[in-house]
């Protein structure tokens, strides 16, 4: 874990939350962005409670799976990667929900969308991707279930 991102956890569990537990969990800087970043365990978590959640308000959520197909060298692959995650973040809702699943795999969760607009988001997101990183390279896939 890089050193500076182990010093912001450190420091977020060692504030007294006995102050202002809601001024603690605003100046959070992991929790920050367009959308929400996280590791594959939290997302699992979020995933389970999005789909409980789902039964009772009745809003529909969708699986999106994005994959990163060609290149083998792992310099492309990391440029790649990069630009896939600038794009997502770019086009995506703040309540839309990301993780880097493994190397060259995201899952994508989104709340109370209808199919029309899942399409229209994954279209734009592969659009803007490929203008940044020619398709002879290197491409994206994706798939979407509802759950």
């Amino acid at each position: 874990m890089p050193e500076n991102l182990n010093t912001e956890i450190n420091n977020f569990f060692q504030a007294d939350i006995t102050d202002n537990p809601a001024d603690i969990l605003e100046s959070n800087k992991l929790c920050r962005g367009e959308t929400f970043e996280c590791g594959p365990m939290t997302f699992s978590s979020i995933y389970s409670l999005e789909k409980r959640r789902s039964k009772r308000n009745n809003k529909d959520i969708y699986l999106v799976h994005l994959k990163i197909n060609g290149t083998p060298s792992p310099d492309k692959l990391t440029k790649a990667e990069k630009i896939l995650r600038n794009t997502v973040n770019k086009n995506l809702r703040e309540n839309d929900v990301i993780t880097r699943w493994k190397p060259r795999y995201y899952l994508i969760l989104l709340v109370d969308i209808v199919p029309a607009v899942v399409d229209k988001i994954l279209k734009r997101i592969r659009n803007i991707y490929n203008d940044n990183f020619p398709p002879a390279e290197t491409s994206i896939s994706y798939s979407y279930q509802k759950i």
